[in-house]
């Protein structure tokens, strides 16, 4: 038998996942979002990465989310927890906006979101032992994680931060933790590349007591209401098999980028 909690926090995500899924779908009817490659999401979801780049629009991980859904989710709310893909955020800048007491985002962020530390070592160098440990453990698990391993948007890298395609599409070398995962036994990595024509095309606001309905106010007059168009594109799960944490990462970044040029 199910507690009461699981099954709350469990109809509250699901709730939120199809107001998402709602949007999205007015986005793709009004012809303002392109999106490629889906079908490969219809394959057995377990222990993969969501690795995407991070333009200047942000929270791309919105269009993540309603490939997680499953209808049994309507009748077993609690498995909703279990199913959709954990999002990697910096405690810092993200935490500070959101106000966790919040009955649905609160919920949502407590179940759904890792915050990544970026505590400094004595050397100066951020420790992310913790995070990673966290990530490990939840793969080995089979839950699925999102993560924008550029470690920032992609405008806020310094010029020999970057990786150039053939094409002149441009992020920032991936962490190597990226990597280090992905040469688990196991585990999957799916890239997603997203552009946005409007370079203002969205930012989530500011609010230190951001709600759900914020949420959808800025959705609906902020993403909707713009001329802007986004298109996304979807690589196959790629295993990488061997090799050392750097080989992995530069592999990955050079498959984001060739996903790139195809946009």
């Amino acid at each position: 038998m199910k507690s009461r909690k699981a099954i709350l926090n469990g109809f509250l995500l699901t709730l939120s996942c199809l107001t998402i899924i709602l949007l999205v779908r007015l986005l793709k009817w009004t012809g303002r979002l392109t999106e490629e490659a889906t079908e490969d999401f219809s394959e057995d979801l377990e222990r993969m990465i969501i690795s995407m780049n991070h333009p200047d629009g942000g929270n791309e991980w919105l269009f993540v989310y309603p490939h997680f859904f499953r209808p049994v989710h309507l009748i077993k709310p609690w498995l909703a927890v279990r199913d959709y893909p954990l999002l990697l955020v910096d405690r810092e800048n993200f935490y500070k906006n959101v106000d966790l007491n919040q009955p649905v985002v609160g919920r949502m962020i407590k179940e759904l979101f890792i915050p990544v530390d970026r505590t400094r070592t004595s050397d100066g160098n951020y420790d992310r032992s913790s995070t990673f440990k966290r990530c490990l453990s939840e793969l080995e698990q089979g839950r699925n994680l999102i993560g924008f391993f550029e470690g920032g948007r992609t405008k806020t890298g310094s010029p020999d931060s970057y990786k150039y395609s053939e094409r002149g599409k441009k992020i920032r070398k991936l962490k190597k933790s990226l990597g280090a995962l992905a040469l688990r036994k196991g585990v999957k990595v799916k890239s997603g590349w997203i552009e946005f024509s409007d370079s203002e095309f969205p930012s989530l606001p500011k609010h230190g007591n951001f709600s759900g309905l914020r949420f959808l106010k800025w959705y609906g007059l902020t993403l909707i209401g713009r001329n802007g168009r986004i298109k996304l594109i979807w690589s196959i799960s790629k295993d990488i098999g061997e090799g050392t944490k750097q080989e992995a990462t530069v592999e990955l970044e050079n498959y984001l980028l060739k996903l790139g040029d195809k946009v």
